[in-house]
Order: C-alpha cells, then structure tokens, then sequence
C-alpha cells in the first residue's frame, strides 16, 4: 500500500504541472490538470473535477482565513465548507480523458486548456454582474463564494492568460463589496418631509438612498425648518435590510378640542392633552377653527391564566371639522395585562396621535385654519 500511496502522490503531482502557452495552439493545450480515481468511470470523473477544484481551494482556504481575522463574522466559516464541495461546479470546459484501470481502480483525468480558463472567468463574472443590493443572504452568499473562487483561481492561472491584474482587482472589488453586503446593514430610509437631515452615527443620510452601514446601535436625529426634530438610536444587525418611514411632525400653534369616550376616560384625556401640547396644540373646548379630536379606548377581556388577567386593546382616534369627519385611525395592542394596561394605553395614544398630526389630511386642515 505504501508504494501505491507514493506512486499516486507522484502522479498527483505530475498531474497538476502547469504549462506555459507559447503559440496559438496554446488554445487546445492543458493548462491545468488532475486526475481521480473510482469504482466506475462517473465516480473517478467527479473525484478528478473535485481535485481539480483542490487547487484553487488551497488558496481560498488561506483567503478566507483572513477574511475571518479581519472582519470577525461567522459567515466565513460556512462559506469555508461550501467552497470546499461547490467550487468544482464553477468550472467551464473541462475535457476528461477515457477512463482506464489503474492500481485495482478506474483513473480519469481532468484538463482546463487556456479556452476553458477564459470561459469560466466569464462566467463567474457574468453571474455577478447582478445588483447586489437586491439580494437576499442566500443569493449573497452564493455570490462570495465566486467571487471568492474567482479571486483565488486568478493567483494560480499561469501569467499572460489574461489581463491578470485588472481581473485580480476587479474580483477583489467584487468580494469586498458583497462581504459589506453580507456585513454591513443595508438601511433605506423615507423622509417627510423629504428635504430633511438625516445624521445617523456620524453619518447623513437622503431621502430614500440606501446605504451600508456597520452594524450595532447608532444615535440618530433628524430635522426641517418648521417641523418638530425627531431623535432616538437604531440598532442594526449584520447583514440586515431594512426600510424606515419617518415623518417628522409640523410645528403647529394654536387650540383644538379634545373630546374622550370608553375606558378609563379621565387618564386617555390626559395624556393626549399632553401628547398634543408636545407640538403645539392646546386643548379648548371651543375653538376658533372648531377641529374635534375624539378619543375612544375599548379594552376586550381575553381570559384569566394564574390570576393574570388578559385584554385585548383598541383605540379609536377621529378628527372632525364642523361636526364632519375628516380622518380616522385605529390601533390595536393584544393580550395586554393589569399591570401593563396603564403604560401600553399611554403609547398608544401616543403613537395613534402622533399618526394623525402627520396625516396630510390634518396638515392641510389644520395649518390652513391656522395660518
């Protein structure tokens, strides 16, 4: 067994010799080569193409090592494993030798000559000649293990293939950007009024742009002459792709009447008086552009489970000109309990109020009659 062993480490390397191209026949001629063994012809072809394969994973393996140092994510690992089985698959035009008997098995080589090189350069290229911003993980992931593949089959190409080092860095740009993909978190964000700032960490952001941006938690503000600033922090996760609509609040001035019914009427009173007193807006009873704002909180009983009390929660918002409805929002919250009913009817009334004064509908009522 033991010279079988050497006689095939030999083989092996004899098989992957490389070939310099010195005339147009260099077209027809093996570049790359190696062979495999197996109980049939189809099995020795597959173990060939995934020798084949070995070459250029020997530089990925060191490649993605790197990249795992550097940047630190868990995706490098699986991406390792993946290359290992799928990269034989990227190959194009691989010309297989008859089969033959060789120690007791079936022997097949595989060859790559200079055209086939150059067809499966082509092609990784041509796969990835996508956008990548419309991606999900998957197909982002799919997509760096080419690029990847791509990189490294580039360092083992014989030089004056190609144009090598406009090929080397266009790959390298192309990994660079899909592990920002992979990374980074994409965030879209739609602003109204749309001539807003946008600062989120320590940068500015546009109306509706999408940008990469480094994960983990980032303060944020965004403000418009004439509308209320709106601040708080964002948590992004690696590789997230998310779209935000914010609209910021008008700087109102002047009176509206706040009219409560259901549930717990003196409370929602309350703190809608106060929500709205936030941006401007005093309650009086009788006003001088007569806009209503009524307010009806339902709860719904659920069920009891160990004395805990379950309810469901609905609030009604309604705005009125002259008696005449002009907008209406509703929110729900379920399974609420006793003890968190006080503190979830509060947001809601905030969030719901805070939906009605962005509504163009109360915009234009309002800052109409106001004017």
């Amino acid at each position: 067994m033991g010279k079988i062993a050497w006689s095939k480490q030999i083989k092996w390397l004899i098989a992957l010799s490389f070939w310099a191209l010195t005339s147009q026949q260099g077209l027809a001629q093996t570049i790359l080569s190696a062979q495999g063994w197996g109980e049939t012809p189809q099995i020795a072809q597959q173990n060939a193409l995934q020798e084949l394969a070995q070459l250029v994973y020997s530089a990925v393996q060191s490649d993605i090592t790197l990249q795992q140092e550097l940047n630190r994510h868990q995706h490098s690992q699986s991406v390792n494993s993946m290359i290992r089985i799928q990269s034989g698959g990227f190959f194009q035009g691989v010309q297989y030798s008859d089969p033959y008997h060789e120690f007791g098995q079936i022997t097949v080589h595989a060859h790559l000559n200079a055209q086939a090189i150059k067809q499966t350069i082509s092609q990784i290229k041509q796969a990835l000649a996508v956008e990548f911003n419309t991606l999900n993980r998957t197909q982002l992931e799919q997509a760096l293990e080419q690029a990847v593949f791509l990189n490294s089959f580039l360092n083992i190409i014989p030089p004056g293939l190609v144009d090598s080092q406009a090929e080397k860095n266009h790959a390298q740009a192309l990994r660079q950007q899909i592990y920002k993909y992979l990374n980074y978190a994409q965030l879209r964000l739609f602003i109204q009024p749309s001539h807003a700032q946008v600062e989120l960490g320590k940068q500015t952001f546009d109306h509706q742009a999408s940008q990469l941006i480094a994960p983990g938690t980032l303060p944020y503000k965004i403000y418009a002459q004439g509308y209320h600033s709106r601040e708080g922090r964002l948590q992004l996760s690696p590789g997230e792709n998310r779209q935000l609509t914010i609209a910021l609040i008008p700087a109102f001035s002047g009176q509206i009447n706040i009219e409560v019914r259901g549930h717990n009427r003196h409370a929602v009173f309350e703190q809608a008086r106060l929500q709205l007193a936030r941006y401007g807006l005093t309650h009086q009873t009788l006003t001088e552009q007569n806009i209503t704002l009524r307010l009806k909180l339902e709860p719904t009983f659920l069920t009891e489970i160990n004395s805990v009390r379950f309810y469901n929660l609905r609030l009604v918002a309604e705005v009125t000109k002259d008696s005449k409805s002009v907008l209406v929002r509703i929110a729900n919250v379920k399974q609420v309990t006793d003890s968190t009913m006080e503190a979830r009817t509060r947001a809601m009334i905030n969030s719901l109020i805070d939906a009605v004064l962005v509504h163009e509908g109360f915009k234009m009522l309002y800052l109409t009659n106001s004017l």
